[in-house]
């Protein structure tokens, strides 16, 4: 084991605030916090400065008879290396894919503790990554996938902010790491429940990859070379997707939380360049796409008409095409029809649902009520003698068809003055005056 390799990669996080090791209490987790100490102790002797604290998490998914011990096991551990440690406890359903939800503990907890400056070390080695390439590859997935574990990325993908997530392992075999820890008398944790191959993974690591090293015997360097070389290509489609994201004019809308861009640019491009386009704007919002549902995206994005009302809903969220752009927004908006007519004062603010408060900008003496589309409204713009229907009306202003039914309608009595803070009829105009204006606030804040 290259431990002069090692110690210099961990140098570069050397300006953290903070180094969280996620110890298990296994192995590869063991001999990481001893060998990442130990890069801090040398650099301390070294005169450097203002060096991270260092922390173990231990996390306790309950699904062994020996879970308790284990966590006596890494306290005792840490207290004699005197690293402090954080012991959480998580619950595991015993049903369902049981690895996917120990998986999603895990990040919930490390989440919980790690900020924008800090970085979590993860002790996976080189038959990790393999064994993830051929997890995804039998389950299905792209590039992306193919991948696997990268060595460094921001912990929430979406949020730079987040903190970093290390993997200083990647190049060394199990074989390795066990050498070292052997050497080092190091005593660690063997968990039972690896050589049962009833998991998918342990069915890999335990069935299948032993037979393809006895045929292929350097096929682990080969797959570790092709995973680099993926993750190559997934960087420079990223980069790619970036640059060709910002022709696409993306917005944001912080009331609404809705992101959307515009179809005319997006159709410029080739079909493969659109699908990397979408792809990476869809990631960044955490919404991953299956081949089928791009292809109906596509499709719809590729038609003549792209005012069509195309909706696509998945996880929660809905894909919508409106007056040329798409957009990604909550499935379902309902509130308006939970909601009785609530009456405002004027001089403080109205809270109309939980997501949704009305000011004035200049607060006034009024008698206001609030309420819902229910079909038949009419209003009167500025400057205009004639009534039309609030239906028209909203149609003209290109308001997206499924936020219609969201938007609070202001009265004065039975004289609808404003929709929301978007339309401001001509009563209202007369009644708040030239220089007043309605503000709607997301979320509720007194």
């Amino acid at each position: 084991m290259n431990l002069k390799g090692f110690e210099q990669s961990l140098t570069a996080f050397l300006s953290a605030r903070h180094w969280y090791i996620a110890y298990s209490g296994g192995l590869d987790s063991h001999l990481l916090l001893i060998l990442s100490q130990q890069v801090l102790l040398n650099a301390a002797k070294n005169g450097i400065k203002n060096l991270p604290d260092i922390t173990a998490i231990h996390i306790n998914h309950q699904l062994q008879d020996a879970a308790e011990g284990w966590v006596d096991h890494c306290r005792v551990t840490c207290k004699k290396l005197s690293i402090p440690i954080i012991v959480e406890t998580v619950d595991i359903q015993d049903q369902g894919n049981i690895e996917e939800q120990a998986r999603l503990a895990r990040l919930s907890v490390f989440k919980k503790h790690l900020q924008g400056d800090d970085v979590l070390f993860l002790g996976h080695h080189q038959d990790d990554q393999i064994e993830t390439f051929f997890y995804r590859l039998l389950r299905g997935t792209g590039i992306k996938g193919l991948a696997a574990m990268a060595a460094q990325r921001h912990f929430d993908q979406s949020l730079p902010s987040s903190g970093l997530l290390v993997r200083p392992m990647l190049v060394f075999s199990r074989a390795e790491l066990k050498q070292e820890a052997l050497q080092r008398g190091l005593q660690w944790i063997e968990d039972g429940s690896n050589d049962d191959a009833r998991y998918d993974r342990n069915y890999l690591r335990l069935e299948v990859l032993p037979r393809l090293k006895s045929r292929w015997p350097a096929f682990a360097a080969s797959i570790s070379r092709l995973t680099r070389h993926l993750q190559e290509h997934q960087q420079l489609l990223e980069e790619v997707a970036v640059d060709d994201l910002l022709l696409c004019e993306p917005c944001y809308e912080h009331f609404w939380q809705e992101h959307s861009l515009a179809i005319t640019p997006l159709q410029q491009f080739s079909s493969v360049r659109r699908k990397n386009i979408i792809r990476h704007w869809s990631g960044t919002k955490a919404l991953v796409l299956s081949d089928a549902h791009m292809q109906l995206l596509l499709q719809a994005i590729t038609a003549q008409k792209t005012n069509q009302k195309f909706v696509l809903q998945l996880a929660g969220k809905a894909l919508r095409i409106f007056n040329n752009r798409l957009y990604l927004c909550c499935a379902d908006l309902q509130w308006q029809t939970t909601v009785k007519p609530i009456q405002w004062n004027g001089l403080q603010r109205c809270h109309v649902v939980d997501v949704m408060s009305l000011s004035l900008m200049m607060p006034l003496a009024l008698n206001l009520t609030v309420k819902w589309r229910e079909g038949g409204e009419r209003g009167r713009l500025p400057g205009n003698k004639q009534h039309k229907s609030l239906k028209n009306i909203l149609q003209e202003a290109a308001v997206p068809y499924w936020r219609r039914p969201c938007l609070p309608l202001i009265y004065s009595g039975d004289c609808l003055i404003a929709v929301a803070d978007m339309i401001l009829m001509q009563e209202g105009l007369e009644l708040l005056g030239p220089d007043n204006k309605i503000v709607i606030n997301r979320p509720v804040a007194d």
